[in-house]
């Protein structure tokens, strides 16, 4: 373990370092299942616990709270959960053992993690671990954690909290594959030093950043990740990596950074994908595919192709009933919101993957004081 830090700490020390000479505060809030990122002032003092990043990797047990006072007795299936409410905006999500892993008695291979970096600016991740790999676990858990680092020393190396201008698509889609890349890196040594592969540690990534200004979002893997706009329309920021056969995708520790002409593509969208959406929204929601056959439309028969094809919209029928029983809910948001989740639907209920979901509700947009 000694030499796993000193191995970890060393990769880290650049990141540290850059991060200190910013005066950001890093503050880690442990009591609750998120981290919360305070305002970059110049007053603020850094405040990092470089062992979460390694414990990422570490420790291959679930992340849980206490069961006590959910009203609720099976929930000892939830890995992480998060609840977050401000004057602007109620933030709900849970990471739930699939049926399957339950019946295998192994762990839930989700993670997610919200942050707020600074006022009007939050960040929403979502890794989806894959069930071949044997730490995929340790990995969806590191990948959330590891970048959430990196992104704030994106934003800070390119000041962007105190420019009234998104990046272009061009230098977004740069930032974040480098970010990945460093990621890949950090899964190499940590590989070579367990000799095991990096593979291992295969997990998805998909990252929704909201700011004042609109929406910067990207991802590795399936899954899903929409918006409501102000029009209560409901709308995608993602195109899915999957593969010919079902269940098939592409995870940040895969070999995509190998020089290939032409470029990879998977399902017609570049690996990463990255996309900027200028608009303010009433809602954004995040999930990894053990939800998607209830809240999003997926696959629909084509006659004329005679085969299927992903639609990719999100399901009004279910996010929209799901937002008002959250909004109407005033005691227990998250028993609800896990319940929804769990057996909300019949799909819901015949589910067996891992389930994780994280959406955001703007309390402003639906005209809404307190939730």
């Amino acid at each position: 373990m000694i030499k796993i830090k000193e191995m970890i700490c060393k990769v880290l020390t650049y990141f540290l370092n850059r991060l200190q000479s910013s005066e950001v505060d890093l503050s880690s809030n442990s009591s609750t299942s998120h981290v919360l990122y305070n305002s970059m002032t110049k007053q603020s003092s850094l405040i990092v616990d470089v062992d979460d990043v390694i414990n990422s990797l570490d420790n291959n047990t679930t992340v849980q709270e206490s069961t006590e006072n959910r009203g609720i007795d099976d929930y000892d299936f939830i890995r992480t959960k998060t609840l977050f409410e401000d004057n602007y905006q109620c933030i709900i999500g849970a990471s739930l053992r699939g049926r399957s892993h339950i019946e295998s008695n192994t762990e839930c291979q989700d993670y997610h993690m919200y942050l707020n970096i600074a006022e009007g600016w939050h960040l929403y991740i979502i890794s989806d671990g894959a069930g071949s790999a044997k730490y995929s676990g340790r990995g969806s858990k590191a990948n959330c954690s590891i970048f959430s680092k990196l992104i704030v020393e994106v934003i800070r190396k390119n000041d962007w909290l105190s420019q009234n201008a998104l990046p272009t698509e061009l230098d977004w889609h740069l930032e974040f594959r480098s970010i990945c890349e460093r990621m890949k890196l950090l899964y190499r040594e940590k590989a070579d030093e367990e000799t095991v592969e990096d593979t291992d540690f295969n997990a998805t990534l998909m990252v929704c950043l909201q700011t004042p200004l609109g929406i910067m979002c990207g991802h590795i893997g399936d899954g899903r990740m929409g918006y409501l706009s102000q029009d209560n329309i409901w709308g995608s920021m993602m195109k899915p990596h999957k593969g010919e056969e079902a269940n098939q995708t592409i995870f940040l520790q895969n070999n995509w950074t190998k020089p290939r002409i032409p470029i990879l593509k998977i399902s017609g969208v570049y690996v990463p994908e990255t996309r900027i959406l200028l608009e303010q929204p009433k809602a954004i929601i995040l999930m990894s595919d053990g939800c998607e056959r209830s809240a999003w439309q997926c696959s629909i028969y084509d006659s004329k192709n005679g085969k299927y094809s992903d639609v990719n919209k999100p399901h009004p029928e279910f996010l929209n009933p799901l937002i008002e029983s959250i909004i109407n809910e005033k005691e227990d948001k998250m028993s609800l919101f896990i319940g929804i989740m769990d057996k909300g639907t019949k799909t819901c209920e015949q589910e067996r993957d891992d389930k994780t979901m994280l959406l955001a509700i703007m309390k402003e947009s639906y005209e809404l004081s307190d939730l």
